[in-house]
């Protein structure tokens, strides 16, 4: 087309910008934390590596989250300089970040809910005048998700009211529904067609206790079962559970009835792992061909 033309470039690349000299500081104590310290340990480019500002922004990005993290949350850059020097295709790296004040958990602001507030103070991990952390946050969402009684949680930091060296909690709880029903049918070739029926009831007061239950019936096969729980949430959560159940059972050989009582106590973080201690008491009968026999158990 007349007026139309077209253009060939040819890119030398030439050699890269190689950073000679790396200046990375954090004023104040912040720089003595393990997590600060490894951020700092993690930046690239390093001395000897080719300048890749890409890099260079993450591994910036990194030590100011972790600032932030841990408490310094009005942490400031004071110096962020790169100097390219493009005759000898060398750069030079100075950052400087002045720390702060670290910040000290304020008062944790929880909505009005189900529940009363001293209930929901109970999930807090952390004791008053702990540093600020997000990892602690995100414990205490994740507390009172695992708690299922809200259908969303959120925990935020009020960085518009902190002062002084603390920083108040602010709390988004939306209830969850009550109570859950399950229904389902199902076809087995030990047991025959049958149908499950099943029931929670999420809180059924303001400290938290719940109760469930679950009927099964088949054409060999009738089992009931119901739980009572209640949780002792706090610096280290646990619960407490009652349940009982029967089940009356038919095979080609044999029949058996069983009734089933226990009571335990269930501990969260127990050296990194969740401990159960508990009691189960079993009591049935059974019969095999024109055998008959029946049993109790302690344990």
């Amino acid at each position: 087309q007349p007026g139309d033309y077209e253009v060939s470039l040819r890119i030398a690349l030439g050699d890269p910008v190689v950073v000679t000299d790396v200046r990375v500081e954090i004023n104040g104590s912040a720089q003595e934390l393990p997590a600060i310290r490894q951020a700092l340990q993690a930046f690239h480019p390093k001395s000897g590596e080719r300048l890749d500002h890409g890099v260079y922004e993450g591994s910036k990005s990194m030590i100011l989250t972790a600032l932030q993290a841990n408490g310094y949350l009005g942490a400031k850059l004071l110096r962020h300089k790169v100097e390219v020097t493009a005759a000898a295709n060398t750069a030079t790296i100075d950052l400087a970040w002045d720390g702060g004040e670290r910040y000290r958990y304020g008062e944790v602001h929880f909505p009005d809910t189900q529940f009363s507030e001293n209930f929901l103070q109970r999930y807090v991990p952390w004791r008053p005048g702990d540093y600020y952390t997000a990892d602690q946050l995100l414990e205490l969402q994740q507390r009172l998700v695992d708690a299922d009684y809200f259908s969303a949680v959120s925990v935020q930091p009020d960085l518009e009211h902190a002062a002084n060296g603390v920083v108040p909690i602010d709390m988004l709880l939306i209830p969850a529904k009550r109570t859950v029903y399950t229904a389902g049918a199902y076809v087995s070739t030990d047991s025959g067609p049958g149908v499950r029926f099943g029931f929670e009831r999420r809180w059924l007061n303001d400290r938290g206790h719940k109760i469930g239950g679950e009927i099964e019936y088949s054409q060999r096969l009738q089992a009931m079962s119901t739980y009572y729980r209640i949780p002792r949430p706090g610096q280290r959560n646990r619960n407490y559970n009652f349940a009982a159940g029967y089940r009356d059972e038919e095979t080609d050989t044999s029949r058996s009835r069983m009734a089933r009582f226990s009571a335990s106590e269930i501990l969260d973080q127990w050296h990194g792992y969740t401990r159960t201690l508990g009691l189960q008491y079993l009591n049935g009968d059974f019969t095999i061909a024109d055998e008959q026999r029946s049993t109790s158990m302690l344990y």
